[in-house]
């Protein structure tokens, strides 16, 4: 009982020490493909949804927007042969390890942002993906 008691007390001072960022901004980036400018950014660590924010360095732009992730999952139907023709059996429902997300991220002079991304899950989340604005730039977006 006591070894119980031991490991039991270990393991809530374990996770106590690992910071739940859930419901933070973690910073990142959107570097420009045409000139290599990097717009800080911000997003929110959430589960489907979230804050996200940028700033363009070389005009003061503050873009701010919502982002919608889901994760990519795929049913797999089990069939066999039988003197009928094939019979599903059965199916499997597989779930990737990356979310799926974009966003649009409005400018407070005028520019427009289409971003997509793909984020793996974890504490803290990372993601990776692309960006264009409504004048064909387009951006790298990292976090």
């Amino acid at each position: 009982m006591k070894k119980l008691l031991l490991i039991l007390v270990l393991a809530l001072s374990a996770c106590a020490t690992v910071p739940n960022t859930f419901g933070t901004m973690i910073p990142g980036t959107l570097t420009s493909l045409r000139d290599g400018t990097v717009l800080p950014m911000q997003i929110e660590v959430t589960y489907g949804s979230g804050k996200i924010t940028a700033t363009d360095p070389r005009n003061g732009e503050v873009f701010a927007g919502t982002y919608t992730a889901m994760m990519e999952t795929q049913v797999l139907q089990h069939s066999q042969q039988t003197f009928l023709g094939p019979q599903v059996t059965g199916q499997t429902v597989q779930t990737s390890g990356l979310a799926t997300g974009s966003a649009v991220l409005v400018g407070n002079k005028g520019h427009v942002m289409n971003v997509t991304m793909k984020i793996q899950p974890g504490n803290p989340p990372h993601g990776f993906g692309e960006a264009t604005d409504n004048r064909g730039q387009k951006y790298n977006l990292q976090f």
